[in-house]
Order: C-alpha cells, then sequence, then structure tokens
C-alpha cells in the first residue's frame, strides 16, 4: 500500500481483515486481482461472503480478461460460481492457459450457487408470473 508519502509498505492480511470488516457493512465480497494474494482472500472471507484471489502469479492480459468477464457475469444476475466459471473459461477462449490461478472462497456455511450480487430488474418483476402469464403478456 502507499503510505502517504510515495512509498510502499507491506501490510499483513490480518490487517486488511480488520480494515475490510470495520470499512463497511455493505462489503460483501472482495477479489483480490493480484499475483499471489490466495493468503488475503482466505484471510478476509471469514468478513465477508467470498473473496477472490490468485495462487501464483498472473499475467496481466489474464487479469484483465477474468475481471472483465467476472464482473460482467455478475452484473448479468449470475451466481458467483456460474460468474468464476465464466471467466475462467473466458480464459480459455482466448487461449489463455491460467485458469487454475483464481481462487475462489466462500465464507463457511454458504455457497458459491446461492450468492447473487446483482438482481437483475427483469427477474425481479417476474418472480411472482408464472410461465403462463409471460405467454400471455406476449399475445396480448
Amino acid at each position: 500500500m502507499d503510505d502517504g508519502s510515495g512509498k510502499t509498505t507491506l501490510v499483513s492480511k490480518e490487517a486488511m481483515a480488520a480494515a475490510v470488516a470495520s470499512a463497511s457493512k455493505k462489503v460483501r465480497m472482495i477479489f483480490f486481482n493480484a499475483c499471489f494474494s490466495q493468503r488475503e482472500a482466505q484471510a478476509v472471507v471469514d468478513k465477508v461472503e467470498a473473496a477472490i484471489g490468485m495462487n501464483t502469479e498472473i499475467g496481466d492480459e489474464a487479469a484483465i480478461v477474468f475481471a472483465a468477464q467476472f464482473y460482467s457475469s455478475i452484473g448479468f444476475g449470475k451466481n458467483l460460481q456460474q460468474a468464476f466459471d465464466q471467466a475462467k473459461a473466458a480464459l480459455l477462449l482466448k487461449g489463455i492457459a491460467e485458469e487454475h490461478t483464481p481462487v475462489l472462497y466462500v465464507r463457511k456455511g454458504l455457497l458459491a450457487q446461492d450468492i447473487v450480487m446483482v438482481e437483475s430488474e427483469a427477474l425481479k418483476k417476474s418472480d411472482n408470473v408464472t410461465i403462463m402469464q409471460k405467454i400471455k403478456n406476449i399475445f396480448s
């Protein structure tokens, strides 16, 4: 981290977890898109619902492709497991053999497939509408 004078200083994973926990009760997930950030992700997952870290070095292109697809999937209402899997698939589709570098951690007692960060407006509006009602609405 920047120490305020333009110099960098190391921060322990415990300090990072404490900072996250005290920052906001609304933080649900943390994405450490940096090399060797697996331990940080593991350290904060008891403070948030989920965290992503990298278990080794990650190339710039891989980090960009993975993050772009992950956040796109989240934005379209996919659950964390789907978003994570789609982001790994995006790496493979681009011919980037770093799909095993990102690691997803979920707080004990939760499942990644049950965590949805963004609920789409279409889904909200259709919760109480049956398939037959939707079909009738299309043709009326």
